[in-house]
C-alpha cells in the first residue's frame, strides 16, 4: 500500500468561527471549526468527559498489569534493580514522551495523531512516506499489545486448571482459542461509546482498588520475605550476557513495556470538547497515576520473591499465579481468586485497547492509508463508533495471536513490539517537530524550553529503545531464545508491491476522487469527466492549464458507497475559506446521473472531435460563474460519446475473450457417444445424446463467431484525447527528487486515472504497450502524451505557480486498489500520438 493522501496543510493563526446552529455550546463549535481547518468532517460526538477519557487512557497503558504480566523477564535478565530503578527511569523518560505528545496534540487535535503530526511537519518530499510508515507503525503497536493481552489471558485460565489438574497438559492452540473469546468479548463491548467510556472510566478505580488490596494481602500473608538489599541492589545476571551494563539495559524491558502505548489520549481527541487542553492533562495524568500504581506494586513482587526459581520454573506456566500459591501458603483458591481479580482488570484493559485501535484505524482509513478505506473509515451513526474499524482490528489480532501456535519464543518477541513500534511514532513527531521552520505551530499547551528539551529526550530515549530491544535477551542467541521483534517489524512495513492508485475526475479539470475501487469502461471510469464547464464567450471547454482558479474546486461522491452526487466545494486549499467573500460558501451537489428530460442540448466541440451534450440549466451554470467571475455552462455528456481520433484503441478488453479450440472436444465426445452406445443402453440414450452433441455445437460455433464481430470505433467522454492516463510511482518520485528541497509535486496534477508502484525505472511506463490487471482484464496503452500544463498550477492558491513544482469487450470491469498489475506487452520504443492537429 502506498503513503496515505495527507495534504492537509494547518493554519496555526485561524481565527475563532462563529458558532453553528447545532445545538451545541460555542466551545464545541470551536472544536469543530478547528477540526474542519485541518481538512476533516467532525463525524464523532463529543460526549466522553475528561475523567472517562484519563480512564481509557490509563487502562491502555495499565502500568502495574505490565508489571504483574511479565515481572520476570527483566528481572531474570539484570536483576531486580532492573525492574525497581527502570520503572523509575521510564517514568521520567514517559513524562518527557507526555510533554511532547502534549504540545502537539495542543496544536492539532485529531484522532490521527502522530501520522498527521508527521505529516505536518516534515518536509515536503518526507511527508507522505513518513505519515504512512507512522501510521502503520501506530497501528502494529495496538494490535501487537492487544495480541499479547489476549494470550496472557489465555494462559491465566490455563495456568488455573493447570494448578487444580498437575495432570492437564496445556496446549497452544488451546490458550489461542481462550484468547480469541477475550478479543472478540472486548470488540463487542467497544460496539456501544457510551458504555465503553463509562465502563473503563469505573475500570480504572476498579483497577486502583486492585492495586492496592494486592499491596496490603500479599506481603502480610507471604510466609517468606527478601530484605531491602535484594530489592534496591540485586544484579543477578543469568542472561547469559557477559556485560552488566547491557543486560541491565536489555532487563529494562518490563519496565519499559508497562509504559507501552502512553498516546491513547491522544486518539480520542475528537471524541472531547477542548482537546487543545484536555489531551496534554490526560496524558500527564497517566503517566503519573500508571508510575504511582507500578512502582510500589514491584516493590512488593520483590519483597514476596524468596523462592524465585521455584516461582520462575512454575509447572503451570504462569509465575504470578505460583506467586500468588506461595503467598496464600498454597491456598489455591484464593491464589485463583487473587488472579481472577487480575484478569477482570487485565480484560477491562483489553477493552480499551480495542477502543484506542479503533480509533487509529479509523483515522488512518479516512486518509486513505488502508486498503479498502471507504470501509474501515465508516462511523455507525447511531452507536458513534467506527464498527469496521473495530472489526478489522480484532481480525488482525485474532491472526497475529496464532503466532503463539506456531512459536512461543517468536510470539514472546511481542513484547518489544510493544515497546518499538510506539517508539517509531515518537521520535518522528519528535525528530520533525524540531525543524527550525515547525517552530511557529503551537497550541494553548506550550512549555517553551521545557518542550523543546522532552522532545529531545523522546527522540534520544527511543531511539535507545528501538535498538537495545532489538538484542536477544538471553546469550548466546540460538533459534529458540533469538527475538525476532526486527522480523515482525519488517512484516508489518513490507507491503505489496505492484500496488496501484485509482483517480477519477467527474467534473473535467476539477480537482479528482481518489477510489478503492470503480467500474471500468472502454470509454473510461465509470464517472471520469462526465461533466465540463464551458466557456459561453470563448466557446471552448475550461481547462486548469489556462483557467488555474479551476483548482479551487474540489469534488467527493456522496453518500459514501452508493454514490448518488457529487459535492463540489469552493475555496482555498483544504480550509474552503473563500477567496471572493462576496459567494456563498454552500458546496453545489451535482447529481452523478440527472434527469436529462427536458434538458437543452448543445453541441461541442474538443480537439476536432464533436459530441452534443446536456445544459445542466440556471442553477448550476450561475454557481460556478458567480465563483470564477465570468459566464460558463455545466455540460453533462449522458449517453452521447465523441469518437477518437489517431491511433488511440479500446481502452479495456477482457483477455478471457478469445478462442478456444478445445471447446470443440466437447460436442465430438458426444457423437462419439452416440456411436459407441451398447445395444442394451435405455431407448431414450441415443436422443438425449445427439441433443447434447447438437446444442454444443451450436454453442461452440456461436462462440468462435463471437470472435469475428468487427471491433467498434473507440468512444470518449469529455477526455481530452484518450479513454485513460496512466503513469508509474517511480515518474513521480523522479520529478519530486529533481524539485528544490521545500518543494513537492501534487501527483494529481498529472491528472492521472491509474498510478502504478512498483516500476523499475522512471518513465518506463513510456514503453509499455499492454497492463492486465488480474491476470484476466488487459488494457492497451496506445500513445504518449504531452507534459500538461497543468502541473504549473499552484493548487493551494488556484493561481499560476511560480516555483518549479507549481506548489476490447463491449461490457465493463471493476477495478480495485491491490489488484496486481503485469505488463504483458512492451514496446521497443516509444509511441507517438497521431492525433490531428487543429
Amino acid at each position: 500500500m502506498a503513503p496515505p493522501v495527507v495534504e492537509k496543510p494547518v493554519d496555526h493563526t485561524l481565527n475563532r468561527r462563529p458558532s453553528v446552529s447545532n445545538g451545541e455550546n460555542a466551545e464545541i463549535s470551536d472544536d469543530a471549526a478547528r477540526l474542519m481547518a485541518m481538512g476533516y468532517q467532525p463525524q464523532m460526538r463529543r460526549d466522553i468527559s475528561t475523567l472517562q477519557l484519563i480512564g481509557v487512557a490509563f487502562m491502555v497503558t495499565a502500568s502495574w498489569l505490565g508489571v504483574l504480566g511479565g515481572f520476570t523477564t527483566g528481572v531474570v535478565v539484570g536483576g531486580s534493580v532492573c525492574l525497581i530503578y527502570g520503572l523509575i527511569i521510564v517514568g521520567v523518560f514517559s513524562t518527557f514522551f507526555a510533554i511532547t505528545l502534549g504540545e502537539l496534540a495542543s496544536a492539532m487535535p485529531t484522532a490521527g495523531g502522530q501520522y498527521y503530526w508527521v505529516s505536518v511537519l516534515a518536509p515536503r518530499k518526507l511527508s507522505r512516506p513518513s505519515a504512512f510508515f507512522t501510521g502503520l507503525c501506530n497501528l502494529a503497536g495496538g494490535v501487537v499489545a492487544t495480541a499479547g493481552s489476549s494470550v496472557l489471558l489465555g494462559n491465566m485460565v490455563l495456568a488455573c486448571v493447570k494448578l487444580y489438574q498437575p495432570s492437564f497438559v496445556i496446549h497452544a492452540w488451546q490458550n489461542w482459542l481462550i484468547g480469541l473469546a477475550f478479543n472478540w468479548t472486548s470488540c463487542s463491548v467497544n460496539m456501544s461509546k457510551k458504555t465503553v467510556a463509562r465502563t473503563l472510566s469505573v475500570g480504572m478505580f476498579i483497577s486502583i482498588a486492585v492495586v492496592i488490596g494486592l499491596v496490603i494481602s500479599i506481603p502480610a500473608t507471604s510466609p517468606k520475605h527478601t530484605d531491602a538489599t535484594f530489592i534496591f541492589t540485586s544484579t543477578e545476571n543469568v542472561s547469559g550476557w557477559k556485560s552488566e551494563g547491557m543486560a541491565f539495559l536489555v532487563g529494562l524491558i518490563n519496565a519499559n513495556y508497562s509504559f507501552g502505548l502512553i498516546d491513547t489520549a491522544v486518539h480520542l481527541a475528537e471524541d472531547v470538547t477542548n482537546p487543545e487542553k484536555t489531551v496534554p492533562k490526560a496524558l500527564l495524568l497517566t503517566v503519573a497515576i500508571s508510575f504511582f500504581t507500578a512502582w510500589p506494586l514491584a516493590i512488593l513482587l520483590m519483597y514476596c520473591l524468596s523462592d524465585f526459581e521455584a516461582i520462575v520454573s512454575t509447572p503451570t506456566g504462569l509465575p504470578l499465579l505460583e506467586l500468588f500459591n506461595f503467598a496464600f501458603r498454597d491456598n489455591k483458591a484464593a491464589a485463583v481468586a487473587m488472579l481472577a481479580l487480575v484478569a477482570f482488570c487485565y480484560s477491562i484493559a483489553m477493552a480499551s485497547l480495542h477502543a484506542y485501535m479503533s480509533k487509529i484505524c479509523w483515522a488512518f482509513a479516512r486518509d486513505n492509508g488502508l486498503p479498502m478505506s471507504h470501509l474501515w473509515s465508516r462511523v455507525h451513526p447511531a452507536l458513534d463508533v467506527p464498527i469496521y474499524a473495530l472489526i478489522l482490528c480484532a481480525t488482525l489480532v485474532s491472526i497475529l495471536s496464532t503466532l503463539v501456535m506456531a512459536s512461543t519464543t517468536a510470539f514472546n518477541s511481542l513484547a518489544a513490539g510493544v515497546i518499538i513500534f510506539p517508539s517509531l511514532t515518537y521520535t518522528l513527531s519528535a525528530i520533525y517537530s524540531l525543524l527550525p521552520s515547525n517552530k511557529h505551530i503551537k497550541g494553548p499547551f506550550n512549555l517553551g524550553a521545557i518542550g523543546t528539551f522532552s522532545k529531545v529526550m523522546t527522540a534520544a530515549f527511543c531511539i535507545f529503545a528501538i535498538v537495545i530491544y532489538s538484542f536477544p535477551y538471553f546469550m548466546p542467541a540460538t533459534a529458540s531464545n533469538m527475538n525476532y521483534v526486527s522480523a515482525i517489524l519488517g512484516i508489518f512495513c513490507v507491503w505489496a508491491v505492484g500496488d496501484w492508485f485509482i483517480y477519477t475526475y467527474p467534473i473535467k479539470s476539477l480537482r479528482g476522487v481518489r477510489l478503492e475501487s470503480i467500474r471500468a469502461l472502454p470509454t473510461g471510469f465509470a464517472y471520469d469527466r462526465h461533466f465540463m464547464l464551458w466557456d459561453v464567450g470563448k466557446k471552448e471547454s475550461l481547462h486548469v492549464g489556462v483557467r488555474s482558479s479551476l483548482c479551487l474546486f474540489t469534488t467527493s461522491l456522496t453518500p459514501e458507497h452508493a454514490y448518488e452526487s457529487i459535492k463540489v466545494q469552493y475555496g482555498l486549499s483544504h480550509t474552503f475559506d473563500q477567496p471572493n467573500r462576496h459567494v456563498d460558501p454552500s458546496p453545489l451537489m451535482v447529481p452523478l446521473v440527472p434527469n436529462v428530460k427536458g434538458l437543452p442540448q448543445v453541441t461541442v466541440t474538443m480537439h476536432l472531435s464533436p459530441c452534443l451534450a446536456f445544459d445542466m440549466g440556471k442553477e448550476y451554470n450561475d454557481w460556478f460563474s458567480d465563483r470564477l467571475g465570468f459566464s460558463v455552462k455545466l455540460l453533462y455528456i449522458g449517453d452521447h460519446r465523441r469518437k477518437v481520433l489517431g491511433n488511440m484503441g479500446h481502452g479495456v478488453s477482457i483477455s478471457t475473450v478469445q478462442a478456444e479450440p478445445w471447446l470443440a472436444t466437447i460436442p465430438v465426445t458426444f457423437f462419439l457417444g452416440y456411436f459407441l452406445l451398447p445395444q442394451d443402453a435405455p431407448s431414450q440414450a441415443p436422443l438425449i445424446v445427439a441433443i447434447l452433441a447438437v446444442v454444443s455445437s451450436c454453442a461452440v460455433v456461436f462462440q468462435q463467431l463471437g470472435m469475428l464481430k468487427k471491433s467498434k470505433k473507440p468512444l470518449i467522454t469529455f477526455a481530452d484525447l484518450a479513454a485513460y492516463l496512466v503513469i508509474s510511482q517511480k515518474s513521480y518520485e523522479d520529478v519530486n527528487e529533481r524539485l528544490p528541497d521545500e518543494e513537492e509535486m501534487d501527483i494529481t496534477k498529472f491528472r492521472a486515472n491509474i498510478i502504478v508502484s512498483g516500476a523499475q525505472e522512471a518513465y518506463e511506463e513510456d514503453f509499455w504497450a499492454e497492463l492486465q490487471f488480474r491476470g484476466s482484464i488487459t488494457m492497451k496503452l496506445t500513445q504518449n502524451c504531452a507534459r500538461c500544463s497543468s502541473l504549473n498550477v499552484d493548487y493551494a492558491t488556484g493561481k499560476a505557480g511560480t516555483s518549479e513544482a507549481g506548489s476490447s469487450s463491449d461490457g465493463s470491469v471493476i477495478l480495485n486498489v491491490a489488484d496486481k498489475v503485469e505488463v504483458t506487452k512492451r514496446n521497443s520504443q516509444r509511441t507517438i500520438t497521431d492525433y490531428p492537429k487543429a
